[in-house]
């Protein structure tokens, strides 16, 4: 199977399908309640926060609505899934139905009204989470949409959002005044990037921090940047970054400090040579409109070596 029959097959997935010995959890975020059960569509949570107290590893967390709330995910808790309840992530918008009945459509992630502080949306600190169809807004002082943190503690005590998954999510930040980060890792490896939009950013996906070294075992594949001022800019290390669609950044991608990735069949509207690989890449058949550069053919637009700034 290949790497994009992969993701079309996990973006069709249910939780009954790969998710056997979870429970289901709703949330609502606007005609939701705290002192509902939680476990029914009609019994749903109010708030993210209320969830993440009653989950265990390999449960999934259904909801709509605008959740407006920063939050780490729970301590020793695994593998869950969230999941946007709309078919293409969008604003949730009010609509004119009924609020006691339906209230908001679609799903998305942003930033408390008031209070909010310089921290990500969401921090993942254990191992294995997803995240689907979520439509993450950046605002007020939040400074990036999903962290992967990890620490350099031992044992129990060591977090670490390796394994993460993003798929067929809207991350954005503010086109023309771009500024934050959509996807942050200080670290965390393992993490696949799949069939997202990234627009609005100062840098879309970025490695921060020193927690970690390099950025292991990724795969980033079929995303696309737009209207940010950086796309990649990370030390991947042994990743596989493919069939990813660039606007014009300043650097588009720039992987200093890593070592022996596959770069392949992405494509680029900006300079190719604002990018930079790392140590042992291997960058082939990437397609740029920039003819000019040494590094592209002039007439089928491939490349053909890495970018040479």
């Amino acid at each position: 199977m290949g790497l994009m029959d992969r993701i079309r097959r996990l973006e069709r997935q249910s939780p009954e399908v790969d998710t056997y010995f979870g429970r289901r959890w709703f949330v609502d975020a606007k005609t939701g309640s705290n002192s509902n059960a939680g476990n029914k569509p009609d019994a749903p949570f109010l708030t993210m926060a209320k969830a993440f107290t009653v989950i265990d590893s390999g449960d999934v967390i259904v909801f709509r609505g605008k959740v407006r709330e920063q939050l780490d995910t729970p301590i020793g808790v695994h593998d869950v899934k969230i999941i946007g309840g709309a078919n293409r992530p969008r604003h949730a918008d009010d609509h004119t139905e009924d609020d006691n009945i339906r209230g908001s459509s679609s799903a998305t992630w942003t930033a408390p009204a008031s209070g909010s502080t310089a921290i990500p949306l969401l921090r993942a600190i254990q191992q294995g989470w997803r995240i689907e169809r979520v439509c993450f807004q950046l605002s007020g002082s939040a400074t990036a949409c999903v962290d992967a943190h990890k620490t350099d503690d031992a044992g129990d005590d060591e977090r670490d959002g390796a394994h993460l998954e993003l798929i067929g999510c809207k991350l954005q930040g503010t086109v023309g005044a771009a500024a934050g980060i959509g996807f942050r890792s200080n670290g965390s490896g393992f993490f696949g990037l799949y069939d997202n939009l990234f627009f609005g950013f100062a840098t879309a996906f970025a490695k921060t921090g020193a927690a970690g070294g390099q950025v292991g075992w990724c795969e980033i594949a079929g995303n696309r940047f737009w209207d940010n001022t950086n796309g990649i800019v990370s030390p991947l290390y042994h990743s596989l970054v493919k069939g990813n669609y660039f606007g014009v950044h300043t650097k588009e991608i720039d992987l200093t400090g890593g070592a022996a990735n596959i770069v392949t069949e992405n494509a680029f509207l900006g300079n190719y040579d604002a990018s930079v690989a790392a140590a042992g890449d291997c960058w082939f058949n990437n397609y740029s409109l920039d003819t000019t550069s040494g590094e592209v053919d002039d007439t089928t637009g491939q490349t053909t070596s890495v970018p040479v700034a």
